[in-house]
Parts: structure tokens; C-alpha cells; sequence
């Protein structure tokens, strides 16, 4: 039996049937993928998770403990957790323009500020990447998979950024707080090198988030439904028979 690691957000998690901390619904894609395939499965997604965070908890997992499978379902590239100094385990999300877990109003206040002003959204993307190149890379040394399933838009954000470099002209620069000028160009040359380390050869989603193809609604009316599930479990099973064939 394989032991297979998982890591992800709410969509890899409880999905819209009961409680954030139930993984158990065999409705779940993941669940159904397990049985199927006969996984000893190790689910360690949490609703409303970073990438940052997707990404972090897989690397310290396999630094831990021994997989033979690694899945990596990375979330919307807009979400940013802050935890707090005098308890490890208390945290506030930003999820889009949404705030969670402020404790008043005038922490809601200065997160909002913090989301408009101090949230990079390319700079987030490129340490997601470089963490995301350097997790496939430790687990190449130890000849283990790993799948990478897109749900949302991560890896297309990426796309469109190497997109945009092919139309970037010289002339386009950037100001910073000093005034200095610099080009545009550097940076989306750096992130076309950084793209082109991450081996997609195992992976679902890239062209098109998974979401895209979700159909029905769960019970909380926000995740995919059960039909939905069903069809995320296949297109990703057939990626892990290609693992394995």
C-alpha cells in the first residue's frame, strides 16, 4: 500500500461537507482516489491555506517522513496568513478582500491597509515558485513523485506573466521609492528561468485550474459538489496512473 501525502485548502480538505476538520466525507475526490487506488492516505490540507502555507507544510512533512507519493494542490495565488506573536497557533487569513479572525476592529482595519498597500502579488508568486522548484527537487533526490494539481490559478497566473514578457518593451520601466529606474524585463526574465525549472510532467490543472470544470455545489453551497468531486478524482487518477504505468 502507498503511503501518499497531501497537501492543499479547503478543496482538499473538508470540500463543503461538514465540519473544516473532516476529512472522511467519501464524497471527497481525494477519498475516492484512495480507495480506488488503495492509498494510505496522509491529508494534511486546511480550509482557506496559502500556497505559501500548501507548500510549506508539504516540504516539512517530507523532510519528516517518508512518502511515496507527494500531491500538491495549490489554491488561489491570493491569500496571505499573518500569525500571531504570543500564540503559534492563532492566525488571521486574507483571502482576496476578505478578512478572517481579526480580533477587532481596528486589526480588520490595519489588514485591509496591509492588504491594499504591502501585498505584492508577483513577489508572492515568485516565492511560492522557487519553494514550490525546490520541494520537486528534494523529493527527485529520494525518487519520489510529485503530483501537482492546480485548482485555481497559480500556475496559469505564472503563464500570463511569461506571457506578458514576450510584449514587455524596453522603454517600460518601473519606479521604485528611491526613484530608480528599473527595468521591467529583469524581473520577468527572472521568473521565465524560475518557471522553466518546474517540471510539469506530473501534473493536472496547469492550462486550466481544476475549477474550471466543476459542475454542482456541495452543502455550504460554496465548494464543488458531489458530481463535481467525481470528476477531479478522475482526471487526476488518470495522472496518477501515468505516475505509475
Amino acid at each position: 500500500m502507498k503511503k501518499v501525502l497531501l497537501s492543499g485548502c479547503s478543496l482538499s480538505a473538508a470540500s463543503g461537507w461538514g465540519a473544516a476538520d473532516y476529512y472522511e466525507d467519501p464524497r471527497c475526490w481525494y477519498n475516492i482516489l484512495a480507495k480506488k487506488h488503495q492509498f494510505d492516505l496522509h491529508n494534511i490540507a486546511y480550509g482557506g491555506h496559502s500556497n505559501r502555507g500548501i507548500i510549506h507544510r508539504a516540504s516539512q512533512m517530507t523532510l519528516m517522513n517518508s512518502y511515496d507519493l507527494v500531491v500538491v494542490a495549490l489554491t488561489s495565488d491570493n491569500r496571505v496568513w499573518y500569525w500571531r506573536d504570543k500564540d503559534p497557533l492563532d492566525f488571521v487569513t486574507m483571502v482576496g478582500g476578505n478578512i478572517f479572525n481579526a480580533k477587532n476592529s481596528l486589526e480588520h482595519q490595519a489588514l485591509k491597509i496591509m492588504s491594499a498597500e504591502f501585498n505584492n502579488h508577483l513577489n508572492e508568486i515568485e516565492r511560492d515558485l522557487t519553494n514550490l522548484i525546490l520541494l520537486q527537487q528534494h523529493l527527485n533526490t529520494k525518487s519520489v513523485p510529485m503530483l501537482l494539481v492546480n485548482f485555481s490559478n497559480f500556475v496559469t497566473t505564472i503563464s500570463n506573466i511569461l506571457k506578458d514578457n514576450s510584449v514587455v518593451s524596453q522603454d517600460e520601466l518601473l519606479l521604485n521609492t528611491n526613484h530608480t529606474r528599473i527595468n521591467l524585463s529583469v524581473y520577468y526574465k527572472r521568473m521565465s528561468k524560475l518557471a522553466s525549472m518546474l517540471e510539469l510532467t506530473h501534473s493536472v490543472g496547469v492550462d486550466k485550474g481544476l475549477l474550471t470544470h466543476a459542475i454542482d455545489l456541495a452543502d455550504d453551497n460554496m465548494h464543488p459538489g458531489e458530481k463535481s468531486n467525481q470528476i477531479f478524482a478522475d482526471i487526476i487518477s488518470n495522472a496518477i496512473n501515468k505516475i505509475y504505468e
